[in-house]
């Protein structure tokens, strides 16, 4: 194998034990990494402003590749240095099909999420938002509530990196909403979260975010080992010199994987770095 020379993970389900929970295992692992000259990135499927917090938290530097590709911010400065996005035109005909199925739905911009009171379900969000408060200023996160899909896609013009969407149900999506998407344009249908859907721009993923940040940073892919927990980090771990699936993931991504390590309970992120990067053993 060669000499593993970048870290890659996800936050939710990997480097995160739940969604405001930072092993200090991983934290450790991150602060080794980098005394050692060897980068920890993140590559997540949050918008920016839900990064935040963790990223602070985890002891995080340099770049964060965000909204499961399509982004890509300075974790000290906020500075957003890259955005591949949807149309409004395109946006407002998206709006339109989620609100036939009436799911529960909300989308990013570089800076900011947005929801639409009659396509937000509260309570998917009340302990977070809840948590939230007693979060410094700077960590939480910004949010905008619209009133209308039409209030919605105003306010989001052509800055829409992911809109995601799940069932109320918690069943799969029906199979008719998947076709009207398809028929609207070229996207890329990925699933950052059992049930649910995110849509976003043609040639955008985590792996094609993995690849930005390797050419920008000028390491090799064999060089590079990533590290996740779902169907939207395949792509990246296939792409990578050596992927980790974590224990808790999905089957799926454990066979695409070179390699699994420990769930994310049990800072499984900070024993792949230890075994495969610091060689600890």
């Amino acid at each position: 194998m060669a000499e593993i020379r970048l870290v890659v993970t996800d936050l939710d389900g990997t480097f995160l034990s739940g969604w405001d929970s930072v092993p200090e295992e991983n934290v450790r692992a991150v602060q080794e990494c980098e005394a050692a000259g060897i980068p920890v990135r993140c590559i997540t499927a949050r918008g920016y402003h839900f990064a935040k917090r963790p990223l602070a938290r985890g002891g995080f530097q340099g770049l964060c590749v965000t909204s499961n590709g399509n982004g890509v911010h300075d974790v000290e400065t906020g500075q957003a240095l890259f955005s591949r996005t949807i149309p409004k035109q395109t946006l407002v005909r998206l709006l339109d099909i989620c609100a036939r199925a009436h799911v529960h739905m909300g989308l990013n911009t570089a800076q900011k999420a947005l929801f639409c009171k009659p396509l937000f379900d509260w309570r998917l969000w009340h302990d977070d938002e809840k948590e939230m408060q007693a979060w410094p200023e700077k960590d939480r996160h910004y949010t905008v509530m619209a009133d209308t899909v039409e209030q919605m896609a105003d306010w989001a013009g052509d800055a829409t990196q992911v809109l995601w969407m799940q069932s109320r149900t918690e069943e799969e999506l029906p199979g008719w909403l998947y076709r009207a998407i398809v028929c609207e344009d070229e996207f890329l249908l990925s699933s950052s979260h059992p049930g649910g859907l995110d849509v976003m721009p043609a040639g955008s993923g985590k792996r094609e975010g993995l690849i930005w940040l390797a050419n920008h940073m000028g390491i090799q892919r064999e060089n590079i080992m990533a590290i996740g927990d779902l169907f939207n980090d395949i792509g990246m771990l296939q792409w990578a010199g050596l992927g980790v699936a974590m224990g808790n993931g999905d089957a799926k991504v454990k066979a695409a994987a070179d390699v699994v390590t420990g769930s994310n309970t049990e800072a499984g992120v900070a024993q792949a770095i230890d075994r495969y990067v610091l060689h600890k053993g």
